[in-house]
């Protein structure tokens, strides 16, 4: 059984001083020794989301990390699909519109996988994706704080620490492998060819030919927003689970590059909406804020979060259970999905 540390949100008080305590109180950062080089693992958001862990928690836990004796930076890697951060000067930008910033939080931001996400350290796995490419800093960091926003996915249910690992912190090549895990078809006896699937795609993947989508192409990453977007639902994704799967793969690889128990894991589990950062429209919130959690357990904190969250509202506004990356993370031996919620 694992422990899984937290504290419950109250709108009433200053939650960024009560921030401060809990990571002093939790001792989760005493995966740090002095002098280590600290990667703060993040996700900064998708240019104009209103929801992102905001700069005045994440320059707390910088200071933090700071007095750990820690040298801490914020990292992230570019994204696989088009949007304002497909590169690293993009992502950049979108760091700084933000305020994630040196000037706003106290530590600068480094690109984890380069200018354009080129090949990572290659990796062994025993899961549905067997090679993967880790962005090469998370080899050289001493330490690292993976800092969670938890809320839902699409097509992976729930967005957690799993996710900010097995995504997060991989190279381009391995992301686009890990999405096409799951399968796209085309219901040709409904189809239209009204082109809705072409016009909401960020990279313009779908062919209108003779009045059929034709979404065909090996760079299609299996988003869900062609379905969504088609008006007689002839587009379909299959076996939606196999994401999951995935993540639980390319997170065992990112933790065999980064040094053992070495790494904890901070989940703020507020503004919960049911998609993702890594849309500027991720819808509204679905539930009441929660509160943080920490742990030193990947499959624990995040078996945590689903349960606090509320598995069947997960399932209610996105139509899977998170419990699959659960399962296959712990059956590739990364962590414990039984835990003991501690509150702080």
């Amino acid at each position: 059984m694992s422990e899984v540390r937290f504290r419950r949100w109250n709108p009433k008080e200053n939650m960024v001083e009560k921030f401060g305590d809990f990571l002093e109180k939790s001792s989760i950062l005493s995966v740090i020794n002095n002098g280590d080089l600290v990667a703060i693992k993040l996700h900064p958001g998708e240019l104009g989301t209103p929801y992102y862990i905001k700069p005045i928690y994440v320059r707390k836990l910088v200071e933090k990390v700071k007095e750990a004796g820690g040298k801490p930076f914020l990292t992230d890697t570019t994204t696989l699909y088009t949007g304002k951060r497909h590169d690293a000067l993009d992502l950049l930008q979108t760091v700084d519109a933000h305020g994630l910033g040196l000037g706003s939080v106290g530590a600068p931001f480094v690109v984890a996988d380069g200018v354009k996400g080129g090949e990572g350290i290659q990796v062994k796995t025993n899961g549905i994706v067997k090679r993967v490419g880790v962005a090469s800093i998370f080899g050289e960091v001493d330490s690292m704080v993976v800092l969670a926003h938890v809320k839902g996915h699409g097509i992976a249910g729930i967005g957690g620490a799993i996710k900010q690992i097995g995504m997060g912190c991989i190279d381009k090549k391995t992301k686009l492998a890990a999405h096409r895990t799951v399968g796209l078809k085309v219901d040709y006896t409904k189809c239209t060819g009204c082109g809705a699937c072409f016009k909401i795609c960020r990279d313009k993947i779908p062919r209108i030919k003779n009045k059929k989508a034709y979404i065909d192409s090996p760079l299609c990453m299996r988003c869900p927003y062609c379905q969504s977007a088609c008006p007689v639902q002839a587009i379909s994704l299959v076996n939606r689970e196999n994401l999951q799967k995935a993540l639980a793969a390319t997170t065992q690889g990112v933790l065999k590059v980064v040094r053992k128990n070495k790494t904890c894991f901070i989940g703020f589990a507020i503004d919960i909406t049911k998609l993702c950062d890594c849309t500027p429209a991720p819808g509204p919130r679905i539930r009441d804020d929660i509160g943080i959690l920490a742990s030193f357990d990947p499959v624990a904190i995040d078996n945590a979060a689903i349960d606090l969250i509320s598995e069947p509202l997960i399932l209610q506004h996105n139509g899977v259970s998170p419990r699959v990356q659960i399962r296959e993370a712990k059956r590739l031996g990364i962590g414990k999905s039984v835990y003991s919620l501690v509150e702080l």
